[in-house]
């Protein structure tokens, strides 16, 4: 757990006053109780330590959490309303980049057909506007 939170960044404290202990075996009985279920005398006294240990931890967790200050639920809104705004954009950014590098790849193009060009300036210059200008309008339909 210590690697997991190192690794992430996150700042929790692992230490007994932050870590609460407790086991299904308490909610279970709970379950079995209210549904008229019975246990042995040799499981009973089992079921009931390990209920009593939950509802201890319980009580040490609420006290924890009482003695907290609150935090401003706007700064929480904020920042969650930051991270929906970026996972928005992340497809038209990523839509962008694609698009920067088709067109980086045509310029390329261009460029490597300049220099395999043979005639006047002249007629290298028309080539290039009309291929581009007709690459432009295939790309914006």
């Amino acid at each position: 757990m210590k690697e997991l939170l190192q690794k992430n960044n996150v700042p929790i404290s692992l230490e007994r006053k932050t870590v609460y202990c407790m086991d299904n075996e308490a909610f279970r009985y709970l379950a079995a109780i209210k549904s008229g279920v019975s246990f042995g005398e040799d499981q009973d006294p089992l079921y009931k330590a390990s209920w009593e240990k939950a509802r201890l931890e319980t009580d040490r967790f609420m006290e924890y959490v009482n003695q907290l200050k609150p935090h401003m639920v706007q700064e929480t809104v904020s920042v969650n309303d930051i991270r929906r705004k970026i996972l928005d954009l992340t497809k038209p950014l990523a839509d962008i980049a694609k698009h920067v590098d088709i067109t980086i790849d045509n310029l390329e193009d261009e460029k490597e057909d300049v220099r395999r060009s043979e005639g006047s300036a002249e007629e290298i210059k028309k080539k290039i506007k009309i291929k581009v200008r007709n690459k432009h309008c295939s790309k914006a339909q």
